[in-house]
């Protein structure tokens, strides 16, 4: 009989281990998507892009922005690269905005600019990573999205002033 209880005890532990945690809520990748790029300055030599970005977290509990490190290609061309420095804070269930300042020169986007004359659209592609803190460590989290904004929307919004863009 006591060779039977021997084998039974490390299923006993198995099982209770896995009801312990049970309990615990697991951790889900934020969704990082572009909102909108406002053309905020303009001159000989080049521009700046605000995106802004909508970073949402599924998570029950708050995760702890370290940085965020963006890329962006407009038509295939590298308009720039950012890291934000900046601490900030993802509320549990909740989307949280965040305004990434992108500063880029005119030499480089020659021919992204033929191709937005030729296709009536500028395509955008973001990439980049948010370094996290969580209950369960720390850890940077990639994305990537990629989109398209109407040619017309964009000259729209620079003639009348406006100067947002929005995928």
């Amino acid at each position: 009989m006591v060779s039977l209880r021997f084998p039974l005890a490390p299923l006993a532990l198995v099982l209770l281990s896995s009801c312990a945690s049970l309990g615990r809520p697991t951790f889900e990748r934020p969704d990082v998507e572009l909102q909108q790029i406002t053309l905020v300055d303009l001159t000989t030599s080049g521009a700046t892009l605000e995106l802004l970005l909508a970073i949402a977290n599924p998570n029950v509990f708050t995760i702890h922005g370290r940085s965020l490190e963006v890329t962006v290609d407009l038509e295939g061309t590298r308009f720039g690269d950012v890291t934000m420095e900046e601490p900030f804070r993802l509320a549990g269930r909740n989307t949280t905005e965040v305004t990434v300042p992108v500063r880029f020169t005119w030499a480089g986007v020659g021919a992204a600019a033929r191709s937005i004359i030729t296709t009536g659209e500028v395509a955008y592609a973001l990439e980049g990573a948010v370094d996290l803190e969580t209950p369960y460590g720390n850890g940077r989290v990639p994305y990537r999205q990629s989109g398209s904004i109407p040619l017309v929307d964009a000259i729209s919004s620079v003639l009348l002033g406006a100067r947002t863009f929005h995928p």
